[in-house]
């Protein structure tokens, strides 16, 4: 019997986490939901007074889902940090949104993994907001806050990909 709830376990871990391959989804831009509510989110971050996204017009956003134990995000937090050194002062903003971890793991991953963006603490309403059915799922906003592309999933072949998009938009 414990064999079996240990195999559970491990199932329904990697099911969580998307495949190394990423999707694109086919209704970019489109999210009507998305691009009407993101203005009214307010978020609870890491180390930093809360935020609303309201607050953060005029900039590139990235949202990006995630989770530590999560292999494919652990992977993009690297890229991540690049953009983030790289675009920041230009207008870009990420913010990396834990989906179901306490604050003091978040802590210790972003100490471990070195990230240097915006954290956020796990709040179901913005999964459910963005409709997220697997991690690491991206959201890229213009400086308008609309929604410019969402990808679910991470290769390092959308590294090209997403910096293409970030300097189209900077």
């Amino acid at each position: 019997m414990k064999k079996i709830l240990i195999a559970l376990f491990i199932i329904v871990l990697l099911a969580s986490c998307t495949p190394e391959e990423a999707g694109v989804s086919s209704d970019k831009g489109t999210n009507e939901t998305t691009q009407t509510a993101i203005k009214d989110i307010k978020m609870q971050m890491i180390d930093s007074d809360d935020v609303s996204i309201n607050d953060l017009k005029g900039n590139i956003i990235i949202i990006d889902f995630w989770a530590s134990w999560c292999g494919p995000c652990r992977n993009s937090i690297p890229f991540y940090n690049r953009m983030s050194d790289k675009y920041a002062e230009q207008g870009l903003i990420i913010i990396g949104i834990n989906v179901n971890e306490g604050e003091s793991t978040i802590k210790k991953a972003k100490e471990d993994i070195n990230i240097n963006y915006f954290l956020a603490l796990p709040d179901e309403k913005f999964s459910t907001h963005f409709k997220v059915q697997g991690i690491p799922a991206m959201f890229m906003f213009d400086r308008e806050g609309k929604l410019i592309e969402e990808f679910v999933g991470y290769s390092p072949g959308l590294d090209n990909k997403i910096e293409s998009l970030i300097m189209d938009n900077i």
